[in-house]
């Protein structure tokens, strides 16, 4: 069995276990100390990817700053996490209505205030922000369509439909996100390397005339975050 093979079976086989870890409320509160009401959205709460943000948000983000997070979710776990543990202004976006409704509803439970705008990536954010961070679709179509085949809508499929090399959605972020940032601006962009090539996302970067400054790693967990910036500085990893 190849490795493009056994990725997919991998995805399959552990559909359920995923589905219950990440959705278990009692979890959710443990890791992210966020209440989330049950829903009809037939979504994980959180992921690999999400764990992997939170770190890097614990390091970069500072009282003070302006945060924007792109593709916020039904449930705004991230957005709702720094606001709760940091004296930010939040702004966070979705191109679903839906999901931008349901997130205002899970930010206001948990007694936070956050500016929910409803865009495709940044099409409809004007400001410039010191903290962008995106945990993108980034599934290749073809593992894409194993996600809960049965039970979800096509919608519902298609935002972890990263295109056919799993980096469509997050060549057009970073087209975009140099109209929000300013000099200092730093973007935390999270993949899962077992999707994503490495080498693919820096290409990208580069050819943006951005600039991958470190990469958040972890032994156990196989998401990455990749910290850039419009400077020139040296690259690290961890």
């Amino acid at each position: 069995m190849n490795w493009r093979v056994h990725r997919a079976a991998i995805i399959r086989a552990t559909e359920g276990l995923r589905e219950l870890l990440f959705s278990y409320r009692r979890l959710t509160v443990l890791f992210f100390r966020i209440h989330v009401r049950p829903s009809d959205f037939h979504l994980g709460n959180w992921d690999l990817t999400t764990f992997a943000l939170k770190n890097a948000i614990d390091k970069q983000v500072r009282n003070g700053q302006s945060v924007l997070e792109v593709g916020t979710g039904p449930f705004a776990i991230l957005s709702i996490y720094i606001a709760k543990k940091k004296e930010i202004e939040v702004t966070a976006v979705d191109v679903s209505e839906d999901f931008i409704e349901n997130a205002k509803k899970t930010a206001k439970y948990n007694g936070v205030s956050i500016n929910f705008l409803e865009s495709d990536l940044l099409s409809n954010v004007n400001d410039s922000f010191d903290i962008v961070f995106f945990n993108p679709p980034y599934l290749p179509r073809e593992y894409a369509r194993q996600i809960r085949r049965k039970k979800s809508s096509r919608c519902l499929r298609s935002i972890f439909n990263g295109g056919p090399n799993g980096c469509e959605t997050i060549g057009r972020f970073l087209e975009q996100v140099s109209a929000v940032m300013h000099k200092n601006s730093k973007v935390l962009l999270g993949v899962n390397k077992w999707f994503v090539n490495a080498e693919k996302i820096k290409e990208l970067i580069r050819e943006n005339d951005l600039k991958l400054i470190y990469v958040y790693s972890s032994p156990w967990n196989p998401s990455q975050v990749y910290v850039i910036r419009n400077e020139k500085t040296t690259i690290h990893a961890c």
